[in-house]
């Protein structure tokens, strides 16, 4: 789910998985692995790809709705 994320942002900034991968310290096949949803996304990287994309690092963190009953 959040390979989607990374490709579709990266895609919005023509950007390849080399590019990417050298600004984050990672290689083209790790990206790609991620991507497909074969690597778990650890904290710092999700930090890391957030800057690099522009966004927030909020983008690659779970949602949970709120089911609020009163």
């Amino acid at each position: 789910m959040y390979g989607k994320v990374l490709r579709r942002e990266r895609m919005k900034h023509q950007m390849t998985q080399t590019e990417i991968g050298k600004m984050i310290g990672k290689s083209k096949q790790w990206v790609s692995e991620f991507e497909r949803g074969n690597i778990r996304l650890k904290l710092d990287v999700a930090v890391e790809l957030a800057s690099v994309l522009g966004l927030t690092a909020d983008i690659f963190l779970p949602r949970k709705s709120k089911n609020i009953s009163r």
